[in-house]
């Protein structure tokens, strides 16, 4: 149906409203469309496609498992499921009983309202947007709230990149802790968060850190995008292999990772003061932004080199960081960070 005639076609809640209980909705809407001067094939013809596909629609709830069926026999990884798997079930306590048609844009603001930070907003965005888009594409719905509500800029705020002198002294509080193996891949490699996690959860992870090679491969399964190779920097290599000598893990296990962002507010308050949350894959931005600053820095080698393209690295990643700051950064050895008294 074209879009000036989809227009003038009453919607579902239009046909349903004021409707006499013994008048059938097909009835009901030949009326509306005698009194709107709209061709009755028409409406029929919409009732047919879209209306009662709309009437019929399961309840939200029903609807969310359905899109998460359909996510994991997509083979979507258990990160991203367990992403959507939250967010729907915390959508479906105050909506789980209606139809997925029935919720409106001011619906949406009302619900995302607690979430203040613009990292947090935009995740619960891109979540529920790619959710009612299949709701759409089922018939489910007839149109995407999200689309019509100002999607907030992506950004890492405040707390964009760690400086070398914050990742000093985090360093230092880590170096004889189980995150260790966590924020050297990241502080240093520029790996992202669930690639580090799916590394600690392989059958051998040493033989993807391959200390002789001077390489640490990411499998496509463990990536976000594809597989990539990464060079071991010889400052990654020092601190890999005291993460060796320790025994370390390259993630530390469940009882202990919420350390990871106990540690990080910490240095940003004590460096920046109260009010500071810092981004998600804080290391890795910090690794990205300092690189960029070193001479002879190439946007097309370091976006290689984090898996992303070169127009992400430029407006995600590109910081006002100085050379001489990044060459304080890279020169973050074991020997230069004292063991932590903290």
């Amino acid at each position: 149906m074209n879009t000036d005639r989809q227009r003038q076609l009453p919607s579902s809640s239009q046909c349903d409203a004021g409707a006499d209980p013994d008048l059938p909705a097909a009835a009901h809407a030949a009326r509306v469309a005698a009194t709107q001067g709209i061709p009755l094939l028409s409406v029929l013809a919409w009732y047919a496609g879209e209306g009662r596909p709309l009437r019929q629609a399961p309840p939200l709830r029903a609807c969310a498992e359905e899109f998460l069926w359909s996510k994991k026999n997509a083979h979507c990884g258990s990160d991203t499921m367990n992403e959507y798997r939250s967010a729907l079930h915390r959508l479906a306590v105050p909506f789980g009983d209606r139809q997925p048609s029935a919720l409106t844009p001011q619906d949406i603001l009302d619900f995302l309202r607690p979430w203040k930070h613009p990292v947090t907003r935009f995740g619960w965005f891109t979540r529920l947007s790619t959710f009612f888009e299949w709701l759409v594409l089922k018939k489910y719905a007839h149109t995407n709230p999200i689309a019509l509500l100002t999607k907030p800029p992506r950004t890492g705020g405040s707390g964009t990149f760690f400086t070398h002198a914050e990742a000093r002294e985090l360093l230092r509080r880590v170096r004889h802790s189980d995150q260790l193996g966590f924020w050297i891949l990241s502080l240093f490699a520029g790996m992202r968060t669930t690639e580090i996690k799916r590394l600690q959860t392989y059958a051998s992870p040493w033989s993807l850190v391959r200390l002789a090679d001077h390489v640490i491969e990411i499998p496509a399964g463990h990536s976000k995008t594809a597989r990539r190779t990464l060079r071991i920097s010889p400052l990654l290599r020092t601190w890999l292999q005291v993460l060796k000598k320790q025994r370390g893990r390259f993630y530390p296990p469940y009882r202990t990772a919420p350390q990871i962002g106990l540690v990080r507010r910490a240095i940003l308050r004590e460096f920046r003061g109260p009010g500071v949350i810092g981004a998600f894959n804080l290391g890795r931005r910090s690794y990205i932004s300092h690189r960029l600053a070193l001479p002879r820095a190439s946007y097309a080698e370091t976006a290689l080199f984090a898996g992303n393209s070169e127009r992400m690295i430029k407006k995600y990643y590109r910081r006002a960081v100085t050379p001489a700051d990044a060459r304080a950064y890279f020169r973050l050895t074991p020997a230069s960070v004292a063991p932590s008294h903290v």
